[in-house]
């Protein structure tokens, strides 16, 4: 995250952190019921966002006030190695 970046929108660090990460990473939101079973229900980012950190950068980031800022503009963005 670039702090001055984000400050300037009013968005903090560690929500940022952990919304940006739940998009990419298959993140538990909630659960549904179904009779006496129960799912998780995950939300993932398409491939191509996942995989191109250009596209990564041109999600928008909702700030306190509404206002919806591309993701590039208050973090750096880049290409890590996959995780096993």
């Amino acid at each position: 995250m670039n702090r001055e970046a984000a400050a300037r929108y009013g968005i903090t660090v560690a929500p940022s952190r952990t919304s940006s990460r739940r998009r990419w990473e298959k993140t538990n939101l909630t659960l549904t019921i179904e009779g006496r079973q129960r799912f998780p229900v995950r939300v993932r980012y398409a491939p191509e966002y996942r995989a191109d950190p250009a596209a990564l950068g041109g999600v928008l980031v909702t700030a306190p006030n509404g206002t919806q800022v591309p993701l590039g503009q208050v973090a750096e963005i880049a290409a890590s190695p996959a995780r096993r």
